[in-house]
């Protein structure tokens, strides 16, 4: 029953309990007790929406880094954390560094973040990559 309630809410997570109700055939107060235990499993760690960034004049990038040297990485997460900017600091494999995604309104702000960053940090080179669009997640694993 888990399993069929996140598949649903991974599609909608806006649904009303009422529908996902009708959808399962599960009386709402079950639901709505299931979704809670999920949520204080920590398995539902949040709800949230998928913005179409072009149309408010904004780009996503994701931006890899090759550093000379990482013993400064604690201090460029923390650089990370307070820009508002950079919107996710992901974990990377061997071959990267440091890894981070970023939501700018031009190539010139997203060219003064990483000078910015290139000025503070360590950095022999760095691999932007640039996106059409977003791919939300449109169920989850099979338990």
């Amino acid at each position: 029953m888990d399993v069929k309630i996140l598949n649903i809410l991974a599609k909608d997570a806006r649904i009303a309990l009422i529908d996902l109700s009708e959808k399962l055939k599960i009386p709402v107060r079950t639901i709505a007790f299931r979704i809670k235990e999920l949520e204080k499993k920590k398995i539902i760690q949040g709800y949230r929406v998928n913005i179409n960034l072009e149309k408010i004049g904004y780009e996503y990038y994701k931006l890899n880094f090759i550093l000379d040297d990482c013993s400064k990485n604690q201090e460029l997460e923390n650089f990370c954390k307070v820009n508002e900017k950079i919107i996710f600091i992901d974990e990377t494999l061997e071959e990267l560094d440091f890894e981070i995604d970023v939501e700018v309104k031009n190539k010139k702000e997203l060219s003064e973040l990483i000078n910015n960053i290139k000025e503070k940090f360590p950095v022999r080179d760095v691999e932007i990559l640039t996106y059409d669009k977003y791919l939300k997640l449109g169920s989850i694993p099979q338990i």
